[in-house]
């Protein structure tokens, strides 16, 4: 968010801190035992979170990450998804973070204890996306299935089905 620092993900399980200023690498560490799908800063840039192909979310201090240690412990690891997590996202607060994956779910975290608060179920195929309302009272989220999903943050109810793509939905 404030253009200090870029972070990469790759197929070789890396995760890399850029500094912008310099194009420099300030920290190269090994994030996930498979691919590194999606990172998110979160809103005051403290933290990053990344989710890979092995089905976790892992949630590192940038603090730390700038430090000279080899290897990198996370703040937090969140397990449950059973697939690839394509996307990962913070609300706007910085209070939740909500993940998408291939095994049909959406995942709503707590932002700070890293917990799981809402298992949300009724896609028909892999989650491409999520998305946090500005006001974070909702979460959107999309994929296979041809359909963006209108979710109430705070209860996990399922709001609204929006159709009418016959294709993929990857992004809103």
């Amino acid at each position: 968010p404030d253009s200090k620092w870029l972070a990469t993900g790759s197929d070789d399980t890396t995760i890399i801190l850029w500094d912008t200023a310099t194009q420099s690498i300030t920290r190269k560490w090994e994030g996930h035992g498979d691919i590194v799908w999606h990172l998110a800063f979160s809103p005051d840039n403290r933290r990053l979170a990344s989710s890979g192909a092995e089905g976790r979310i892992m949630v590192w201090d940038m603090e730390v990450a700038q430090g000279e240690d080899e290897q990198i412990a996370p703040l937090a690891t969140m397990e449950g998804h059973t697939e690839t997590i394509h996307s990962v996202v913070w609300s706007p607060d910085g209070k939740k973070l909500a993940s998408g994956s291939d095994d049909m779910t959406v995942r709503i975290w707590d932002g700070e204890t890293y917990e799981l608060l809402h298992l949300l179920e009724g896609h028909l195929g892999m989650v491409s996306f999520v998305l946090f309302s500005p006001d974070n009272a909702l979460l959107a989220s999309g994929g296979a299935d041809y359909m963006c999903r209108l979710w109430d943050v705070e209860t996990g109810e399922l709001r609204h089905e929006l159709s009418g793509h016959n294709s993929m939905v990857w992004t809103a």
